[in-house]
Formats: C-alpha cells, structure tokens, sequence
C-alpha cells in the first residue's frame, strides 16, 4: 500500500502515464481532478512492484477486464490483483486466487446512506455503536472488497449483511476479511481486503 500519494508531484507522476495499458491510460486522461489521474498512474506503478516483487515480473503488463470492470492480467491468468485508492492512500492486492481490495476514508456518518447500504442487522449496530462513522466505513469496504474480489456490481452485495459466507447464484462460498487501521496525521483511513482462503502477506505499505 502507498499513502502519502499528495505529496508527489503532478509532473513526476504524469511522465509514467506512458507506462499505462491503452484502456488505462485513456480513463486517465478523462479524469478531471488532478488527484484522480495521479492516483490512477500510481496504482498501476504499484502493481508493477508488487508483481516484480511476489512473481518476478519485469515487463509491463495488458490488463483485460469483465463486464463490471474487474480487472485481469491478459498474459497470466493464475495471477489475480485488484487496486483501490482513496485520498489518502492507494492500495494493490496480489494473489494466486481472486481477490478484492478496498480503501476509505472515514467520514461523518450519514444515516440516509447507510440506509441504502446496509441491512436491518447492519443499521442495528450502527445505532448502537459509540463510532458510526467508524463502523460503517468498516462495513462499506467490506462490501466493496468483496463484490471487487468476486467480479460483481457493488449493487449485488450492498444490502448483504457483513457475513464470510455468503451466496450468489446459488453457489456458496467462503471469504476472509483482512484488515488494515492506517492513522495518516489526523485522518483515518481504512482497508480491507476480501480474499478466498486466507490473507497471505501481500500488503506492503511505504510512507513517503
């Protein structure tokens, strides 16, 4: 994982844009925020070391992608990744099986989203937690790492409660949760991975 992304600067980041896979490179150029196209530069930067460092892969790699945008390695099929980054902090999962990472910012709670997201259960605790704030974003990347990990839309688990069994398509599978408490200054920021079978030791953090 690599935080501290905003202190880099917007020319340093940019010349690597040509080290972006055609489909890549074009969404980065779409974005509008300077930060976004930063972020999208280092997180496949990041994926490069990390491919480097667990497969001993050099090379740049052509990503391909489903019908919900998960991405995959065009050229190696047993190596599954995923990427996320937020503000403060971008982050890459590398694994021999699927998986899904996800990475937030906490903010101030707000029930009518949580009402949108979450199930019964879920707003139950909400209500009685001491740290809302905290426990949804808890909940959120949950939700997100493993609709991210499975290759499906975010809408097909945002109303499932936070279980590691859970069903779809009438096939039950088993996922782990692992998870990450950065304190950045005065910011939180939160990472959870959903993987298959276990969290191995794929997370690397770098503080600039």
């Amino acid at each position: 994982m690599l935080v501290g992304q905003d202190r880099l600067s917007e020319e340093l980041v940019l010349l690597n844009i040509r080290q972006l896979p055609e489909v890549r490179r074009e969404r980065c150029i779409r974005y509008q925020r300077v930060s976004d196209r930063k972020n999208c530069v280092l997180a496949y930067l990041l994926l490069l070391a990390a491919l480097q460092e667990r497969y001993g892969i050099s090379s740049p790699v052509e990503l391909i992608y489903n019908k919900y945008g998960k991405p995959y390695l065009k050229d190696y099929p047993h190596i599954f990744f995923n990427l996320s980054h937020c503000k403060t902090g971008i982050a890459c999962a590398v694994a021999d099986f699927e998986i899904g990472v996800d990475v937030q910012e906490a903010r101030a709670f707000n029930l009518k989203i949580a009402e949108k997201a979450c199930c019964d259960s879920e707003l139950e605790e909400l209500k009685a937690s001491g740290d809302p704030s905290w426990l949804f974003c808890k909940m959120w990347t949950e939700k997100e790492s493993l609709c991210k990990a499975m290759g499906v839309s975010l809408a097909s688990v945002l109303c499932e409660g936070r279980k590691t069994k859970w069903s779809a398509k009438g096939q039950s599978l088993h996922w782990d949760f692992g998870i990450l408490h950065l304190a950045l200054s005065s910011k939180d920021a939160y990472c959870d991975s959903g993987i298959e079978s276990c969290l191995d030791s794929i997370c690397k953090i770098t503080v600039l």
